[in-house]
């Protein structure tokens, strides 16, 4: 049943409710899932997650450190307009491995020459690809 008729019928059921049981309306809830699940799609492979705007939250966007120096970046993923947070398999790494050494897992990053790159991140199921600018300064 296409998700059109789907609503049509759960409408027609409400409806039908409604008048038997004196204008209460005891079927509401059928009504706004199938309203949910039709103003949200989901990427394949995605089941049950709303992600027909798929967002996402790296920070910091920028960062200076000194040679030695260490942070870990934070990456959120949301869907549904920000109100479903994912989950995903996050893959660091650096553009150039003698500026910084990135753990790929993780994030972690660390300074280890003094120049400017990327450290970029991908993710495995929704396909995010975002970076980071690094600065390295001396000591």
């Amino acid at each position: 049943m296409s998700s059109t008729s789907a609503r049509d019928h759960d409408a027609h059921h409400v409806a039908t409710r409604r008048r038997a049981s004196r204008g209460r309306v005891l079927a509401v809830g059928s009504v706004l899932a199938v309203i949910a699940a039709s103003a949200c799609s989901q990427l394949p492979g995605a089941t049950g997650v709303c992600t027909s705007d798929l967002s996402w939250r790296l920070a910091p966007r920028e960062r200076t450190l000194r040679v030695g120096e260490t942070f870990t970046p934070e990456l959120a993923l949301f869907g549904c307009g920000g109100s479903e947070r994912l989950s995903d398999v996050a893959t660091w790494s650096a553009a150039d491995a003698r500026l910084t050494a990135v753990d790929a897992r993780s994030g972690r990053v660390t300074a280890l020459a003094v120049g400017q790159g990327t450290v970029t991140v991908t993710t495995e199921r929704y396909g995010v690809r975002d970076a980071i600018v690094v600065t390295v300064v001396d000591r």
